[in-house]
């Protein structure tokens, strides 16, 4: 509905829905079917990408780093060991 891929990150589907919405919108000629079920996708493919699991150490927030014959566990740095593939920028206020 969006047209993004399933990767996407959330600013890219927020981008998709900003263009989407603008498309729909029945105050700009659009149907209200249409708008309500671009909401609906936004919603679902918001969700889907701010729960999106990190590559790098497949969601845990931890990763083990090895040191000759010693494995230590340490926070992932790709995704700050939250897990999630975009985690939130640290001086957020959020």
């Amino acid at each position: 509905m969006l047209g993004i891929p399933e990767t996407a990150s959330p600013d890219e589907v927020r981008a998709a829905w900003k263009r989407k919405a603008i498309e729909t919108h029945p105050d700009k000629g659009g149907k209200m079917e249409d708008f309500h079920a671009a909401r609906v996708a936004f919603a679902e493919a918001l969700r889907i990408a701010e729960n999106a699991p990190c590559a790098e150490c497949i969601g845990t927030g931890r990763r083990e780093e090895r040191f000759g014959f010693y494995t230590m566990p340490m926070r992932c740095d790709a995704c700050r060991g939250t897990g999630k593939a975009y985690p939130p920028e640290e001086n957020s206020n959020v």
